[in-house]
């Protein structure tokens, strides 16, 4: 398990290192901000401004995952690298010895193994670990505070159970959904034989409170604000049968209404097409039922109640609470999903045993060599079921191809995770290192309209990290020699070569002291101007 870990954590530090692309969606680059701005105050002498830290936008997060960020920063450097990095060694472990220890606490020792792999081949997980974002350590979080409080043998043993209770504190510092995966496996564990260790349930609910209590008593006034935001229902912009499921990609939105078949639907879409891909979601229905199917004809259920509840709260759930569907908001019950999906094998015969442990192991490499690299394209199944749906709601895959929803295909094989597929090549940080280095002071983009220029989103939480600061493209400096503008614009047969080719085609295009002229047309191609340190 620690060499899967490390083969792993080896994948997403070649990928960050090839990886040239400014952060992209609103939550990644709000996440680097929040590490790079409290890296900036405990530097300048304010050790505990993470503990006020809230976010200026309409909501915020527990600290735990940015300052894991910030520790990365002081030892790798101030680049978008090292926070990302330091959270791939701290959580990918923990989220595979999570699911290695749920498994065997509850199937016994051989479906350990197993389902560490089922767990890190998730495509979901992949891309997750790619990004600077919550939901990959928040899914680590609670795989290993669950093995804790299975392993106290309901809450028993009541140092299993105070270890549970940190960890279920860090878990809520991770990001404020844990409650709702972990919540409902104590309840069960307690209502199923834990009331009779009752000390050990009071250390517990100790240990987590002492952790976590002091953050959320500080912040209750605005995580009570952002709890009726996330529970708020907006209208729907999709409501329908299943022909009319949002696009793969699209990920984000308020498609359906809460109770509606749709919601139910989407969610049950995100589980194959997102987080798993069709082989591993065969794999959980046939484990589930093999389960479910010995737990009947033994009369021996251990501790499949607790995951099917807890598993069911974690989809489900969220179904119900939030008012806002997002691929990823369902992904932490993933421990609970693994260990449903290999229990059987623990019974199996050797053979049996070895050969499925092989078979997922050969998924897990496909799957990691596929969203890393893109190399086999996608792959997938058309289904007979309605006509596919408009891509204009969703984006295209790295290979150019819209992928739909559960209504057109289902993905066996995909070259995109969830907004992170093979890494950008186009070397757009160093052409500005270049540019600081040839005496240019300050970059620009320009002013919104023309082409859209998704690959330069982020490059304003990316300058943070840069020699030279973005400012306004209206700056006098801009439109000296010492200034830059830098363009994303689609190459044509008859232009000069870009700067640099990005990964959908489009090029990168630079001019040194554009005119006034220059910056209304937003057309570098032919430029007298046009300038390539690189």
């Amino acid at each position: 398990m620690a060499l899967l870990s490390a083969a792993f954590i080896g994948v997403s530090a070649v990928w960050l290192f090839i990886d040239q692309a400014a952060p992209h969606g609103t939550d990644s680059m709000r996440h680097f901000k929040a590490v790079f701005d409290i890296r900036d105050h405990v530097l300048g002498g304010a050790p505990l401004y993470w503990f006020d830290f809230e976010d200026a936008q309409e909501s915020f997060y527990p600290p735990l995952v940015y300052l894991i960020g910030v520790i990365g920063t002081l030892l790798g450097g101030l680049n978008l690298d090292a926070p990302v990095l330091a959270i791939n060694v701290v959580f990918i472990p923990l989220y595979a010895a999570g699911c290695y220890g749920v498994a065997r606490e509850s199937f016994g020792r051989a479906a350990g193994l197993p389902a560490a792999i089922f767990a890190l081949a998730a495509p979901m997980a992949i891309g997750q670990f790619h990004l600077m974002m919550l939901d990959g350590p928040l899914a680590a979080m609670v795989a290993v505070t669950a093995w804790a409080v299975l392993a106290s043998r309901r809450f028993e043993d009541r140092r299993l159970a105070v270890l549970g209770g940190v960890l279920a504190g860090l878990g809520m510092l991770t990001k404020q959904p844990f409650l709702m995966f972990f919540a409902p496996l104590v309840v069960v564990v307690v209502v199923r034989g834990g009331w009779r260790n009752w000390r050990g349930v009071a250390l517990f609910c100790a240990a987590t409170a002492l952790v976590a209590g002091p953050w959320y008593l500080r912040h209750f006034y605005g995580l009570a604000g952002i709890t009726r935001s996330a529970t708020a229902q907006g209208p729907a912009t999709a409501q329908g049968p299943s022909n009319e499921l949002i696009p793969y990609g699209t990920g984000t939105g308020t498609h359906f209404t809460r109770f509606s078949l749709g919601n139910y639907e989407w969610y049950a879409w995100a589980f194959v097409n997102a987080h798993w891909y069709l082989p591993l979601a065969l794999v959980f229905l046939v484990g589930t039922t093999l389960a479910v199917r010995r737990a009947w004809q033994t009369r021996r259920a251990g501790y499949l109640p607790e995951l099917i509840v807890a598993l069911g709260a974690g989809y489900f759930g969220m179904a119900f609470l939030v008012g806002y569907q997002d691929t990823r908001y369902s992904f932490p019950a993933a421990c609970f999903v693994a260990a449903l999906a290999v229990g059987w094998i623990a019974k199996a015969r050797p053979k049996v045993r070895a050969a499925t442990t092989l078979a997922l192991l050969g998924v897990f490499v496909v799957n990691t060599t596929a969203v890393s690299t893109g190399v086999f394209g996608t792959v997938k199944i058309d289904l007979p079921v309605g006509e596919p749906a408009d891509d204009s709601l969703g984006f295209r895959l790295a290979g150019g191809e819209p992928i739909t929803g559960v209504q057109g295909n289902v993905i066996l094989i995909s070259n995109h995770g969830y907004r992170a597929g093979e890494p950008e090549r186009a070397r757009t940080f160093e052409l500005i290192q270049a540019a600081a280095r040839d005496g240019i002071a300050a970059f620009s983009l320009p002013k919104p309209g023309g082409e859209t220029a998704e690959k330069l989103e982020g490059i304003d939480i990316a300058a943070l990290t840069l020699p030279i600061p973005l400012i306004p493209g209206d700056d006098p400096l801009i439109r000296s020699p010492a200034g830059i503008t830098l363009y994303q614009r689609s190459v044509r047969p008859s232009d000069p070569p870009p700067c640099q080719r990005f990964s959908d085609g489009k090029g990168l295009y630079v001019l040194r002291a554009p005119t006034e002229r220059q910056l209304r047309s937003s057309d570098p191609r032919r430029a007298p101007n046009r300038y390539c340190p690189l």
